[in-house]
């Protein structure tokens, strides 16, 4: 004995144990779906024949996505931190890629804030654009910023830096894009 009606009409749906069906006029096939949560709410949304824009679409917070994002075009946007110079610190929350233009004739130190909470799953990026990066006396970068072989890059006194940083908390690992773009 089936579970399925007997007549159904063509684009009918019928549920078995939480399974969605939906018969296309001569058989029945599994109906494929996505959940869908809003403010806690949770739900599913048939997708079987559906396709989505999402031009013009903005979303804000955090996304998870499970399974492969396939971008085919993207930006990101760009935060300007302007001129800076002294204790100067590039906050995670402001975005993953960031720039500034150092002025001043004193010591530059360098350091994060909110740094992105250690987990096994998740890391923070952050790409910095320096302008004249090495303008002062001196540069310093924070303890958590670890550099490669221990060596702290030589910034440009006068040109564009290219610099990239990884951290999934804790320490911050720097590497050099480029130097002294000029």
């Amino acid at each position: 004995m089936s579970d399925f009606p007997l007549n159904p009409d063509t684009n009918q749906h019928h549920t078995i144990n939480g399974v969605r069906w939906k018969f296309n006029g001569t058989a029945w096939d599994l109906v494929p779906e996505a959940v869908l949560s809003i403010n806690g709410l949770t739900g599913s949304i048939d997708t079987s024949g559906v396709s989505f824009d999402f031009a013009g679409v903005s979303a804000s917070g955090d996304l998870d996505l499970a399974g492969t994002a396939n971008l085919q075009n993207y930006t990101e946007a760009v935060y300007d931190k302007g001129a800076v110079s002294g204790s100067i610190a590039f906050d995670f929350e402001n975005g993953s890629v960031q720039k500034a233009t150092v002025e001043g004739t004193g010591t530059n130190t360098y350091s994060f804030s909110n740094v992105p909470t250690p987990t096994a799953t998740k890391s923070g990026t952050m790409t910095l654009l320096l302008t004249n990066g090495a303008t002062g006396s001196s540069t310093v970068w924070h303890p958590s910023v670890k550099w490669p072989g221990g060596v702290d890059p030589s910034l440009s006194a006068s040109g564009f830096d290219i610099l990239s940083f990884v951290t999934t908390g804790g320490s911050i690992y720097g590497f050099v894009g480029g130097i002294n773009f000029s």
